[in-house]
């Protein structure tokens, strides 16, 4: 008896601990956003009176995209634009950072601005066309983002000059992506393209998701197919 009451408490009391670190964690997710919003904002008035304009442009995109990412004022699906606005900050962000060693065009079919989609699709697909296949050419590179409907799908296409790449690759990234077994080798640079599928497959049928093409020295074309949704 004294040892199940014994196995009883420590049982409480790991519970116990597990509450607050909850609660803690919790708290924590509440805390840091506030800070960091508080943060940018030091940082931009800082700026401003020095005049260093592009660090407030900085700032005002960055916590705009934090904003976004933690789904303040969002659900799982928003608009078409909602999503847009969210890469466009992005872009911006990388577009700074890399020197403007690339251009970005939008052709977006107008009369699909309001249709929905899956929150925080599209911006990790471009993060990947920008990191893989614009970040490491010579002279500068192209990114287009176009949004068109295609019979009853919403097709978005991400097209890079990139530097592309080999068939073998082509292929072995689309099993990753479809496949529910981790791979070491394409985890790294793959596994935002194998969240976004996954959750397109999971929330709307197999028939949707990614699908990539790519040529070596060339370029690359991410596909993204999703049933059009008032």
């Amino acid at each position: 008896m004294l040892l199940k009451l014994d196995n009883l408490i420590h049982k409480n009391y790991i519970q116990q601990l597990e509450k607050k670190e909850t609660e803690f964690r919790n708290l924590q997710l509440q805390i840091n956003p506030h800070f960091l919003y508080n943060t940018l904002e030091t940082i931009s008035s800082i700026a401003a009176v020095k005049q260093a304009f592009i660090i407030c442009d900085l700032c005002e995109k960055l916590g705009e995209n934090f904003r976004y990412s933690l789904g303040k004022n969002y659900g799982e699906l928003v608009t078409v634009m909602q999503e847009l606005q969210h890469t466009q900050n992005y872009v911006y962000i990388q577009k700074t950072r890399f020197g403007n060693k690339f251009e970005v065009f939008y052709n977006v079919e107008p009369e699909l601005e309001d249709k929905m989609i899956l929150r925080f699709i599209l911006q990790p697909i471009v993060e990947n066309a920008i990191v893989h296949g614009l970040s490491n050419i010579t002279g500068k590179g192209t990114l287009e983002i176009s949004i068109s409907q295609e019979n009853e799908l919403l097709v978005i296409k991400i097209e890079d000059d990139g530097i592309g790449m080999t068939p073998e690759k082509v292929e072995e990234i689309n099993k990753y992506i479809d496949s529910n077994n981790d791979s070491p080798d394409e985890k790294r640079q793959s596994i935002g393209i194998r969240n976004v599928n996954q959750r397109i497959k999971l929330a709307c049928g197999n028939e949707y998701g990614i699908t990539i093409e790519s040529t070596r020295y060339l370029g690359s074309c991410f596909t993204i197919y999703l049933p059009l949704m008032q």
